[in-house]
């Protein structure tokens, strides 16, 4: 998994950091979430007993850094929750997303008509990208993300009828 530099929670940008140990005052622990700074630490390696260091393997580095941003939702949206409750919430959410090939970007608006600024556009980037495919996946998401706007018409209402 690659865990970027930054990420955007609730309008906030919050920096992520890596490094080889995170220590939340006198102990050793796996990820820190600093609120008023905006950031969360995530350590790469572990301290064993026997004060010998591991790396962090890569479904514990993602189940942290999950658990970081739990964290930062529960924050910023007052959830309130206990350590156990984040765990057990960024565990299931990481399996979710794992295990299934989500893309939330993806999802289109369903019967919504294209303006002919949309229709332009869409012509583009089938040019651009060769197959219909692609060109509508980009489309989509570019529209969906806010990048692109005033692609979509309105709906059609039904006429009733009587």
């Amino acid at each position: 998994m690659k865990i970027p530099s930054r990420i955007k929670i609730g309008g906030h940008s919050i920096r992520v950091v890596t490094c080889p140990f995170v220590r939340d005052g006198k102990a050793t622990v796996r990820g820190l979430t600093e609120y008023p700074e905006r950031r969360m630490r995530l350590a790469t390696h572990y301290l064993k007993p026997n004060h010998r260091s591991g790396r962090i393997c890569e479904s514990e580095m993602a189940v942290t850094f999950m658990h970081e941003i739990v964290h930062h939702v529960e924050d910023v949206y007052g959830a309130n929750m206990s350590e156990k409750q984040v765990t057990r919430l960024a565990e299931g959410l990481l399996q979710v997303f794992r295990d299934n090939p989500l893309n939330f970007r993806a999802i289109r608006r369903k019967n919504m008509p294209l303006t002919a600024k949309g229709k332009k556009v869409m012509g583009a980037m089938k040019k651009t990208y060769g197959s219909d495919e692609k060109a509508k996946e980009v489309f989509y998401a570019s529209a969906n993300s806010g990048k692109l706007k005033g692609v979509h018409g309105k709906h059609k209402k039904a006429k009733k009828r009587r």
